[in-house]
């Protein structure tokens, strides 16, 4: 018996929508603009990743500032 292949990809930025935002707009700011390969909408990056062949992922949240890692545990947690 032989097992199916999963492809996972474990390096997905699934943020809340306003933290991506921002984290974007601090990119822009400073002349990123248009190198994004992936939109700000979690659900259709999922989508994306889906049509891709991807059948799990883990996403990479950080702490960006003290206080701030309770608050985006849970809304990671939402969005999973």
């Amino acid at each position: 018996m032989s097992a199916a292949a999963v492809v996972v990809d474990s390096h997905v930025h699934l943020l809340p929508e306003r933290l991506a935002a921002r984290v974007r707009g601090y990119f822009e700011e400073r002349g990123l603009v248009g190198v994004w390969a992936y939109p700000l909408d979690t659900d259709a990056v999922l989508e994306e990743l889906q049509r891709d062949g991807v059948d799990e992922v883990w996403t990479l949240p950080y702490a960006h500032r003290p206080g701030v890692a309770a608050w985006l545990n849970e809304a990671i947690a939402e969005l999973a």
